[in-house]
């Protein structure tokens, strides 16, 4: 399941909180996380979020949201006018993961669809 979110209601502390409530102790039940990124079903990390973040966001790292909306506010404002996102999702780990997949954004973002479902023109 996925950790963190790119918006919260009551801000980032919220949203990119310390992720142990979902992948357990140390990272001990983000198996699919852990085996995928990491090639180590048994890796341990320090779960912590906001505002240490002593492991994640990292570019190993499947099952942590890596950014929030401030930040890319803040890029933007900055001058970046540019950011690419791949939009990658695997069928075999969504039925894994429910959390892994976000239909809300697949919908949103069409033709890009989630899981099997059918492509269709924007």
């Amino acid at each position: 399941m996925m950790a963190g979110s790119p918006f919260h209601p009551f801000g980032v502390t919220k949203a990119l909180a310390d992720s142990s409530d979902v992948h357990g102790p140390d990272g001990s039940l983000d198996v699919i996380g852990n085996l995928m990124g990491f090639n180590d079903i048994n890796f341990r990390y320090n779960t912590a979020g906001w505002p240490d973040f002593p492991f994640w966001p990292n570019h190993q790292s499947l099952s942590h949201t890596g950014y929030y909306y401030r930040w890319i506010e803040r890029a933007f404002l900055g001058g970046q006018k540019m950011m690419v996102t791949h939009l990658v999702e695997n069928e075999v780990l969504c039925n894994l993961l429910p959390g892994l997949c976000w239909r809300p954004a697949a919908e949103i973002l069409r033709p890009w669809r989630s899981c099997g479902l059918s492509h269709s023109p924007v």
